[in-house]
């Protein structure tokens, strides 16, 4: 697992629901694919985020899609990990990311 460069976490961030989020969601790409995740945005501002995002309250985060290869099904990765976190957790593939949320 990697983090980009300007994306911000704060330590209360790794402790709740998003710290445990990651250990699956890493597991996933890396023990069935093979893959190292890159993870772009956690709590930072970001201009085009909406105010009261999730992101804020450190019960969101986003990883990079480019990192897979083209051939790669991210629908299906992104079902694995749907049903890997359960029913408390929103998972959104975007054009350049996937979005996990937690909605507890």
């Amino acid at each position: 697992m990697k983090f980009k460069e300007n994306a911000k976490f704060d330590p209360v961030f790794f402790l709740g629901p998003c710290g445990y989020a990651l250990s699956v969601v890493d597991g996933i790409a890396s023990h069935q694919y093979g893959y190292e995740i890159t993870i772009t945005s956690g709590c930072e501002f970001v201009e085009k985020r909406r105010e009261g995002s999730d992101h804020y309250i450190h019960r969101a985060f986003d990883i990079r899609r480019k990192d897979f290869p083209k051939e790669f099904d991210v629908e299906v990765f992104a079902g694995r990990c749907r049903n890997a976190l359960g029913s408390a957790w929103v998972v959104i593939v975007k054009r350049d990311h996937i979005h996990f949320g937690f909605k507890g």
